[in-house]
């Protein structure tokens, strides 16, 4: 065979969305497993770390990846190794251990921030607005780009470093595109009204008049008790169908409270808590139930473990300590 008669050597692609879900997916459940072992080994010392955990959680995923995405590991974690696919810079060479773990970081933000305990003065500030921004519009911005950003389905950690995910079998890297304009003001706007979201939840709330501003004193009632390391305060009302004609309604008022120490069964902490409650919002001897809920274990974001306790009772038992 001639060289007229060869064929031209197929071009570098990118790897497809499939294939990243699934090892971003695959990638997780393996950063699931290290953390129930963590558990297995240092249950206590992760409790003892309260609403810290996730802080922990995060660096330990940012270490996974700093291992295997970077050229210790090929370019591949696990999951990317099953999927066939590696990260490469833009210039076809493998990541630092450095670069590799900074990519993680707008991955990782997003989802160890959500659910993370945050103290109630922090999120009754302006803070609370970049902080919402930042858990919601940089997720979003991520599954618009997964979505849309095509062919190179570059996302905000690739933008950022200039990295490229690519069939295993590649060494070199495709040329890929500047962000278009439209796609950088998506981001934007994605970012900026989810930044005011809470603005809108408390126009919304205070319309429909639920009282917000009662939890932060909750919250901090809680708090001052003894053994209790963070508080979760829900207002709000629910419905009971008795018939196919009647529905009953009814208005609760529930704290949920970590505990530093295991002696969450305790009748008498859970009597504690709902009273502090009371006393912080006396308007709540006007609900139906108050649920209070104790629990002790730890939360990294990786893995969690909590054994709870939890009583329903109306205001009026729990100030009677019946």
């Amino acid at each position: 065979m001639t060289n007229a008669e060869q064929p031209a050597p197929e071009a570098p692609g990118f790897a497809g969305f499939w294939r990243r879900l699934a090892a971003w997916v695959l990638d997780f459940l393996a950063l699931g497993l290290v953390g129930w072992v963590l558990g297995l080994l240092i249950a206590n010392a992760l409790t003892a770390m309260g609403p810290w955990g996730r802080v922990f959680g995060f660096l330990v995923a940012c270490q996974y990846f700093a291992f295997f995405d970077s050229h210790w590991g090929q370019g591949q974690s696990l999951g990317k190794r099953i999927m066939g696919i590696r990260v490469l810079s833009s210039s076809g060479q493998l990541l630092t251990p450095w670069q590799a773990g900074l990519r993680f970081v707008p991955v990782g933000l997003p989802w160890f921030l959500n659910g993370a305990a945050f103290p109630p003065s922090l999120l009754s500030s302006w803070l609370i607005y970049p902080l919402t921004a930042l858990m919601l519009g940089l997720a979003l911005s991520q599954l618009y780009l997964a979505v849309f950003n095509r062919p190179s389905r570059q996302l905000v950690h690739d933008v950022w470093l200039s990295t490229v995910v690519v069939p295993a079998v590649q060494r070199e890297a495709p040329r890929s595109q500047p962000l278009t304009k439209l796609s950088l003001s998506m981001c934007a706007l994605l970012c900026v009204a989810s930044g005011l979201a809470p603005w809108g939840i408390q126009r919304w709330a205070s319309l429909q008049g639920a009282d917000l501003a009662a939890i932060q004193p909750v919250q901090e009632a809680v708090m001052a008790q003894p053994g209790v390391t963070h508080a979760q305060v829900g207002i709000g009302e629910g419905f009971t169908q008795s018939s196919q004609t009647e529905r009953r309604q009814w208005r609760y008022l529930s704290v949920k409270a970590a505990s530093r120490t295991p002696d969450v069964g305790t009748p008498a902490r859970l009597q504690a808590i709902a009273q502090a409650a009371l006393q912080a919002f006396p308007e709540g001897q006007q609900k139906d139930v108050l649920n209070v809920r104790l629990c002790h274990g730890y939360d990294i974001g990786i893995a969690t473990s909590e054994h709870c306790e939890q009583r329903n009772a109306s205001p009026a038992e729990w100030l009677a300590g019946s």
